[in-house]
């Protein structure tokens, strides 16, 4: 029953792909990094065993549903040798038209950041979820991998707004050695979530969902949406939730914990569509304004769907000018053989919309044609029936085979001579057309293609040079307390306290305050408690002290602000003028003094400005401080 022995499959994305047809009395153990797919679609494992002693072993079924594998094979698999439990020690996931099961536990660890490029420096670690509040690993991150089975959000702010990116390891662990600028040392949230391997092929529908789940299962698609957020991801079926109108259903609806993309308004170019909220057309302007909302979800963004590709086109420029995050665009298609005569002509105009925008597409809605249309047809109901067929067999030609379309859910709620899917007088009586035949046994590929995403555009702004910053020299714990406005934010990478020094009129580091990067979150004045001895201490022995902040942005712009003075107490200019020159007695202060001095009784200065270590007759040693 084996299509070739495990071990001498193919390699893929690293890991080895070995298949079988099915398991027929065969107790299998994979203890290494390996798919290992099982291609059968019914009686896939008899009195058989799979063992998943390595978290990097996954089994795919091929042609099992999820549904059908968690009540039929599962309780013949075992994860280091204990029962599989869908969601406990493992994870029974959608995987194009089957299922994929492997080792899983909602503790593990989805995602390792690193402070320094090439996964160097302090570690991170994050598991599935909303990570909002990121502690040290704030504004640090330099480099990431995210492991396979999930995707996250990246963004600047902890809400979520501000320059945000979508990462997804599908097929192997995301590596990422080092971040774009606009993410270095600015990642304030990681938003992560469960991936889902579904096709293309999808279904909408109005129905409940238990008559989606029958539908979806007739006719083998992986995904589905319902112009609303009433439902849910289901075992075989992922679920896109969408924010049809402008005003509903409401943004915290959409963010639900099992999906991984959302959908925009339902056709904002026509009017009868929002009669209910307000009553003509959104324009495009009006729809990009909507877009940042959605990124508090973490979730992929669709725009909105229109049935015009210049409405979609125009709203995608006011998104990039504005640096708005969409990640996919929304389109429905009802182009009869007077709009798109042939699959050629589908392709060319799909790819123009494709090329103008920049971005995978979503045909949410398509057919051929529509009752709305000039679409002609035969007479007869079995030419009806054929002529469908054969133009649905055309239009699939063309998206299973176009990268750049995404995903697809055929419209079925039209003249019953178009649906995939029907009944005759009793609606529980569902039958698939053979229009849906062709729809059914289409396999298409993974749905998601890294290769035909739209890096978020993002700038950096201006150098900002409204920075302030005041200090005090307390001697009570012998502490330094600047109080810095720095309105530069993430945007900055070094954060620098520098002092004049009094006898070269040269500015010094005094201090790097660029450690601690969660501070630059915010723009509000913040004060900070710093010991002296952190600081150079060469500093410390005047006085007065002069200090001024140099700000260094990512992008490499620099600004200081004007010089601010303080004076430092006498016995913080004593103690370390006496921790410098290791002599442990009182510093005398004279203004000026015209003598010549024997530091080691055999040899002679003149004294100079500063301060002098004075022999004394009797071999003892004083300090004199020549102001």
């Amino acid at each position: 029953y084996f299509a070739y022995k495990p071990g001498e499959g193919t390699v893929e994305k690293g890991k080895m792909n070995p298949a079988a047809i099915k398991l027929v009395g065969s107790n299998v153990t994979l203890n290494t990094a390996v798919d290992y797919h099982i291609l059968a679609a019914n009686n896939a494992m008899t009195n058989s065993t799979i063992n998943l002693t390595s978290p990097d072993s996954w089994i795919i079924f091929e042609n099992v549903r999820p549904s059908d594998v968690i009540s039929q094979y599962l309780p013949s698999i075992k994860i280091n040798g204990k029962a599989a439990k869908d969601n406990s020690n493992c994870r029974v996931a959608i995987y194009l038209q089957g299922a994929v099961v492997y080792p899983y536990s909602a503790n593990d660890i989805a995602l390792y950041g690193y402070s320094g490029e090439m996964f160097s420096g302090n570690e991170y670690t994050f598991k599935l979820g909303e990570n909002s509040s990121m502690g040290d690993a704030t504004n640090e991150l330099n480099s990431f991998i995210l492991k396979r089975g999930y995707m996250v959000c990246l963004s600047t702010n902890s809400d979520g707004s501000g320059y945000s990116r979508i990462y997804v390891a599908d097929h192997e662990d995301k590596k990422i050695d080092v971040l774009p600028d606009l993410l270095k040392n600015r990642i304030s949230r990681a938003f992560i979530r469960k991936w889902n391997w579904v096709s293309k092929k999808g279904w909408c529908s109005t129905e409940g969902q238990g008559a989606i789940n029958a539908e979806g299962k007739q006719l083998g698609t992986t995904w589905y949406y319902t112009w609303s957020a009433d439902k849910s991801t289901q075992t075989d079926m992922e679920y896109v939730p969408m924010q049809g109108h402008l005003y509903w259903p409401s943004l915290s609806s959409l963010n639900q914990s099992n999906a991984t993309c959302l959908l925009s308004f339902n056709e904002p170019d026509h009017s009868e569509q929002h009669s209910d909220d307000c009553g003509k057309t959104i324009s495009e302007w009006t729809a990009c304004t909507k877009m940042p909302s959605y990124q508090a979800s973490g979730l992929r963004i669709g725009s909105p769907s229109p049935t015009d590709d210049g409405w979609l086109k125009n709203f995608i420029g006011h998104c990039d000018d504005m640096s708005y995050r969409v990640d996919f665009v929304a389109f429905h298609a009802y182009w009869g053989t007077n709009e798109a005569s042939n699959s050629d002509a589908w392709w060319s105009k799909l790819n123009s919309i494709y090329k103008s925008t920049g971005r995978p597409i979503w045909l949410t809605e398509w057919n051929n044609g529509a009752s709305w249309t000039t679409e002609s047809w035969p007479s007869s109901y079995g030419d009806k029936l054929t002529k469908q067929k054969n133009a649905i067999k055309s239009i699939l030609s063309v998206l299973d085979n176009a990268d750049f379309i995404e995903r697809y859910s055929l419209y079925n709620w039209d003249t019953y001579y178009r649906a995939a899917i029907t009944w005759d007088g009793d609606k529980n009586s569902w039958w698939v057309t053979p229009c849906g035949e062709v729809y059914r046994d289409t396999h298409p590929s993974h749905a998601y293609k890294e290769s035909m995403q739209k890096v978020p555009v993002g700038w950096f702004p201006g150098i900002k040079k409204d920075n302030s910053i005041t200090f005090t020299v307390k001697s009570a714990g012998r502490t330094f307390n600047p109080t810095i406005i720095n309105n530069n934010g993430d945007f900055t990478l070094k954060e620098e306290i520098e002092y004049l020094d009094q006898e070269t009129k040269a500015w010094k580091l005094f201090y790097d305050n660029s450690a601690g990067r969660s501070k630059f979150v915010s723009t509000a004045e913040r004060t900070s408690s710093i010991k002296l001895d952190n600081t150079d201490i060469e500093a410390l022995t005047t006085p007065t002290l002069t200090l001024r902040l140099h700000i260094t942005t990512l992008n490499g712009g620099e600004t200081y602000t004007d010089a601010v003075t303080a004076d430092v107490p006498s016995y913080i200019v004593n103690y370390y003028t006496n921790k410098i020159t290791g002599i442990s007695t009182p510093v005398a202060t004279e203004e000026s003094i015209d003598a010549v001095y024997s530091p080691s009784g055999t040899e002679s200065g003149t004294l100079k400005k500063g301060i002098n270590i004075i022999r004394n007759a009797d071999g003892t040693s004083r300090k004199v401080l020549i102001k």
